[in-house]
């Protein structure tokens, strides 16, 4: 009860969840997990991290994964796996692949998304005379603290005179009120 004789684990929702669990439940089962996995996998892979921990990070997280997902869905997590399976299978499990790749590649995005909110490190540039571009100094000063408070590196009354992207970051140039240049490197600009 449960399985399917020669569905091979393929990943399915509805009559062909292990729990026989909707279309909703799948996709949103499909798009946390592999959110999760991203978050797991580029934490892990940075550059701050501890090296040589990756793997067992990584391979927990996996396991946690298939632990709470499969009972859903069966576990994709990754669309190639999906797609093995279904050509075996056929039928059914081709006519639902698409959520096997529509989910994951979302979970995916939302996963990077998440982990550069989390984890990326803030250098605000300032293009006008104020952080903010109001008249009212008391609330330009207030956001400026905040910023601050956060973190985030602030360059005031700067102009950014050149742009130079590299493998994985990019150098700006800035040029200053009083004329003197900077460079600063970032992971990206926005």
């Amino acid at each position: 009860p449960g399985w399917e004789m020669g569905a091979f684990a393929a990943n399915g929702f509805g009559d062909h969840s292990p729990g026989h669990y909707s279309l909703v439940a799948g996709v949103t089962m499909e798009i946390v997990m592999t959110c999760f996995f991203l978050i797991v996998i580029m934490g892990a892979t940075d550059k701050r991290a501890p090296a040589g921990f990756a793997p067992i990070a990584i391979g927990l997280a996996l396991t946690l994964i298939h632990l709470v997902s499969i009972p859903v869905t069966n576990t994709s997590v990754n669309p190639a796996r999906s797609t093995g399976q279904a050509l075996v299978v056929g039928g059914w499990a081709i006519e639902q692949l698409w959520v096997f790749w529509v989910a994951p590649l979302i979970g995916g995005i939302l996963g990077g998304v998440v982990y550069k909110t989390l984890g990326a490190e803030v250098t605000v540039v300032e293009i006008m005379d104020r952080v903010m571009p109001v008249e009212d100094a008391e609330i330009s000063a207030f956001a400026a603290k905040a910023f601050t408070k956060q973190g985030m590196k602030l360059k005031l009354e700067t102009q950014v005179t050149e742009l130079k992207r590299g493998a994985d970051n990019v150098t700006c140039t800035l040029k200053a009120k009083d004329g003197k240049t900077e460079q600063v490197t970032v992971d990206r600009v926005i």
